[in-house]
């Protein structure tokens, strides 16, 4: 019996270092996307939009973003600029806008907390029309930035849709193992970002334990759920607060 648990003890602290060592490289992977995604929008910030006169550069501005969208559209689906009402100024690649689109959630979040750059949670992008009818899934980022305006400057909001496929592909990448071990991704809040079981969680035919997985702090805890015993592994990504969990 004393020899069965030890191995048991061992076999366990091998299984919690391998998950911990996968996810610490998920991790670094995401974190790079994502500082790219954050450069990209201070790219298009200080280097487009911060020392340009909408007034007068209207043509330069708009090159900038085109640019800017062609190096890196592999991973981009749109830039945006809007103004403090929520109205569109500028946007690349260049499409009409919808009729009624819904700019309120990532608006008044950007607004709210001026200095930093905020990711939304996985959505359909709905604010452009390209003639196509096709629907893309995006994850965008919104920042506050500052419009001039001849002798008049005022706040806007800088948005950048990434295409969501590419974290869906960071993680798939790691939910390949067969024995009932599975990684997802949501936010510091427990909204969903990414799960294995995405589409049925969606249809309420599958629950996660979501909410209360996003206030483990990073390491290993046990949890019954759904009268299930579970070994639960969980690595924050820095700066979004984003949390991969096994």
């Amino acid at each position: 019996i004393v020899m069965y648990m030890r191995f048991s003890n061992l076999s366990r602290q091998e299984m919690i270092k391998s998950t911990q060592k996968l996810m610490e490289q998920s991790k670094e992977s995401m974190e790079d996307y994502l500082m790219n995604m954050r450069q990209i929008s201070d790219a298009a910030y200080y280097s487009v939009i911060k020392e340009s006169d909408f007034s007068t550069e209207s043509e330069e501005i708009q090159k900038g973003m085109q640019l800017l969208y062609e190096a890196n559209k592999s991973r981009l689906r749109s830039i945006a600029i809007y103004n403090n009402f929520g109205s569109l100024i500028a946007a690349e690649p260049v499409v009409s806008q919808k009729e009624d689109p819904n700019v309120t959630n990532w608006f008044i979040h950007a607004m709210d907390e001026m200095e930093n750059i905020h990711f939304s949670i996985p959505h359909i992008q709905n604010l452009f029309d390209d003639g196509t009818f096709r629907y893309y899934w995006v994850i965008s980022s919104s920042r506050v930035v500052e419009l001039t305006n001849g002798v008049n400057s005022q706040k806007g909001v800088l948005l950048v849709d990434m295409d969501y496929s590419e974290i869906s592909r960071m993680m798939d990448q790691i939910n390949t193992l067969e024995n009932g071990q599975y990684f997802y991704l949501c936010d510091s809040n427990g909204k969903i970002i990414y799960h294995p079981r995405q589409k049925l969680i969606y249809t309420d035919l599958y629950q996660e334990n979501n909410i209360e997985a996003a206030g483990y702090e990073d390491g290993s805890t046990e949890e019954i759920f759904q009268g299930e015993k579970r070994l639960v592994t969980v690595k924050t990504v820095s700066y979004t607060g984003w949390k991969i969990v096994s």
